[in-house]
């Protein structure tokens, strides 16, 4: 459940032509902006979206993001969906990702169904696990930069590292499997507790 579909740098180096998905819902905090509450969207993002929705490769979009108080924060998810014209859900506290809540609201305000849509997020334990649990393709991007209080409070990015360090440990016996000439051995990586 925490095995994301893909893992990528960075939200503009997804090839969503490959990922074969119609719809997207995407995080916002350390995804597509630094989590800060007067942080713009990176540059490029809205001319990317643009972009693949001209070529038809997606369809809709849907910002999901954990931000739930604060009026600063709610308007600047709400401004970051007028700008990117896409549709956005803000979650109640007693609902927020990875519950399949947010997800739900999310595939019905684009008219989508789990298999023809893609989550993309910074952090396994809300956006990979989430959209795991739908059936959805999940993207793990790496975070643009230093998380909310909240991140470090509930300790998720010290699991998050746990999880990784086991991803790259499967990584590299793999390619120490095939570089001893053992041809491609499937090595799972570990799930965290």
């Amino acid at each position: 459940m925490l095995q994301p579909s893909l893992c990528v740098d960075h939200f503009l180096h997804i090839d969503f032509a490959k990922v074969g998905r119609p719809f997207l819902i995407l995080d916002v905090d350390n995804t597509i902006s630094a989590c800060a509450t007067h942080a713009p969207l990176i540059d490029g993002v809205a001319e990317f979206l643009d972009t693949t929705r001209a070529s038809g490769v997606l369809r809709d979009v849907c910002l999901v993001s954990n931000v739930f108080a604060g009026r600063r924060k709610v308007d600047r998810v709400k401004r970051f969906a007028r700008v990117l014209r896409a549709h956005y859900v803000l979650p109640n506290v007693f609902h927020l990702k990875p519950h399949a809540a947010p997800f739900r609201e999310a595939l019905g305000l684009m008219g989508a169904h789990p298999a023809q849509t893609v989550v993309v997020g910074d952090q396994i334990f809300t956006d990979v696990l989430g959209g795991n649990r739908l059936g959805m393709f999940t993207v793990y991007v790496r975070p643009l930069g230093p998380d909310h209080w909240t991140t470090w409070f509930t300790f998720r990015r010290l699991r998050e590292q746990r999880v990784l360090r086991a991803w790259q440990t499967a990584r590299d016996a793999r390619e120490s499997s095939t570089r001893a000439g053992m041809g491609q051995g499937m090595v799972l990586p570990a799930s965290a507790d």
